[in-house]
């Protein structure tokens, strides 16, 4: 997504991108303006090495500042992020959205045809070589 990385001499309104994350399951909003970074999350299951990978990753991808790319936990609440846990109070749908749910029914119907269609051939194949 680095298509969407702001020029340097971009306003600092307050930017907000939602992400969906399923290993931690979890839903995570990021507002972001020129001085601070404010995570809110549904959930508490990112470890202190979670919440840094993900920080740096947005400021890799250019959702954050730069100055964010060797972000570390050690740094602890002096640096712009703060990260809050809000539970059920995000409007979210953490299970999927539908384009995926859409996919996973999708792939499943898939899968299942192509064992129908192995399961007929090896048997027409069977039957054959008597």
């Amino acid at each position: 997504m680095k298509a969407q990385r702001r020029p340097r001499g971009a306003s600092t309104a307050l930017r907000t991108f939602e992400f969906p994350h399923r290993h931690p399951e979890n839903f995570l909003k990021v507002e972001s303006n020129g001085t601070a970074v404010k995570i809110r999350a549904v959930r508490d299951n990112f470890t202190a090495r979670d919440k840094a990978f993900f920080v740096r990753h947005l400021a890799n991808e250019g959702f954050i500042a730069d100055r964010y790319r060797s972000y570390s936990d050690d740094w602890g609440g002096a640096t712009g992020i703060e990260w809050v846990i809000e539970g059920a109070s995000i409007q979210t749908d953490v299970e999927g959205s539908k384009p995926q749910r859409r996919a996973d029914a999708f792939m499943m119907r898939l899968v299942i045809y192509s064992f129908l269609l192995w399961l007929i051939q090896i048997t027409f194949l069977l039957l054959r070589s008597e």
